[in-house]
């Protein structure tokens, strides 16, 4: 009897953007941030426009994509707080993590309302 192997699953809508190195700039203030795409479903084709490089700081220019995995050095103008290993969010993620947010605070606008009409129902 033959065994078929699945292939494992997809455990992110899309690929991981990840910090792989960081340094000065050789020439000028600021950082050089080397960035890692893995993402397997898009291969050669992967693209690193759909996520939110300026949230380490102000980007001045991208280079790449290079190798296998793909891999750009973007530039940035100023020192970035990132480190080895750290995962860039896409921007898709970042607008739903805002949404979300966004939920927060009108459910605890909502509860604080109840509880306002609560008094005043109970005070007259």
């Amino acid at each position: 009897m033959r065994t078929m192997i699945h292939p494992p699953m997809r455990t992110t809508p899309e690929g991981m953007l990840i910090v792989h190195a960081i340094t000065d700039r050789p020439i000028g203030e600021g950082s050089l941030v080397e960035v890692v795409l893995f993402d397997p479903w898009r291969s050669a084709r992967s693209t690193i426009q759909g996520y939110d490089l300026a949230s380490l700081g102000e980007v001045e220019s991208i280079h790449g994509p290079f190798c296998n995995p793909p891999r750009w050095m973007v530039s940035y103008r100023g020192k970035v707080s990132a480190k080895y290993g750290d995962r860039i969010q896409s921007n898709e993620q970042k607008t739903h993590q805002v949404s979300l947010a966004g939920m927060g605070e009108i459910q605890a606008r909502a509860a604080s309302t109840a509880r306002a009409c609560a008094r005043k129902a109970e005070y007259g």
